[in-house]
């Protein structure tokens, strides 16, 4: 398995964009890393933040990990359709 760290300690003085942030350190199955590494295109990282973004977003929308996810449908329509109400 492999893993997302994040190094603790940071050099005395030294700043980064991170500062405020918190780091994870996640141990994902080969079948776990090969979806986050699909989903960020190679990226993990990537790959991890779209997947939160879309796990609030469902979460916003009432999803919760209760649900069966095989009776819940999604319905996606273009900008382009003619007819977007059929």
């Amino acid at each position: 398995m492999e893993n997302i760290g994040v190094v603790k300690s940071k050099a005395k003085g030294m700043t980064t964009q991170f500062n405020n942030h918190k780091g994870l350190n996640i141990k994902f199955t080969p079948q776990e890393l090969n979806v986050i590494k699909t989903i960020g295109n190679g990226n993990m990282t990537e790959g991890v933040r779209v997947s939160i973004m879309w796990a609030s977003h469902f979460w916003n929308l009432g999803l919760n990990p209760e649900m069966d996810l095989g009776i819940i449908g999604l319905v996606t329509v273009s900008t382009t359709d003619k007819y977007p109400n059929e």
